[in-house]
């Protein structure tokens, strides 16, 4: 194989799958390595960025990836707070991921707002009688947070 076609083969997975039996045989192990992580792995992994409370599975530290954990954008909205360190924001997040999710239509639910969530606070930014629909939503989340988790400081 050329060193165009080992290169091609490593970067695309199509072109990888057409290769015969024998032509992958004979592609030299990619230069970062295998990459072999268990599902388990991947529930953990930060990028060494992030302390997570390892019981709650909650954001403890002050957020430096977005891409790594999951933003609260429209609790952020309608709480005011920043969308990742908001004590409010915290709470209700911590309380979707550790419990509601864990339910049958939590999951649902907690899927739709991680797919169209940010898309969604944009919407009610701009939008006074969606921010007060929204905020009795999350105002209920933490409700049930604050039952279970203790109520946000005063200072909040």
């Amino acid at each position: 194989m050329t060193r165009h076609q080992v290169i091609r083969a490593w970067k695309d997975p199509e072109y990888r799958k057409r290769l015969s039996h024998a032509e992958r045989e004979l592609l030299p192990a990619h230069p970062a390595g295998a990459i072999a992580l268990s599902d388990d792995d991947l529930l953990v992994v930060a990028g060494g960025l992030r302390a997570v409370d390892s019981d709650a599975q909650f954001c403890t530290t002050p957020c430096t990836m977005p891409a790594v954990c999951h933003p609260c954008w429209i609790a952020a909205v309608v709480y005011g707070e920043d969308f990742f360190s908001g004590p409010r924001v915290n709470l209700v997040r911590r309380w979707l991921i550790n419990d509601y999710e864990k339910t049958a239509i939590g999951r649902h639910v907690v899927g739709a707002y991680r797919k169209y969530g940010e898309r969604v606070a944009n919407l009610v930014k701009g939008n006074e009688l969606l921010k007060r629909q929204f905020k009795k939503l999350f105002d209920l989340a933490l409700v049930k947070a604050e039952a279970r988790y203790g109520a946000v400081s005063a200072a909040a």
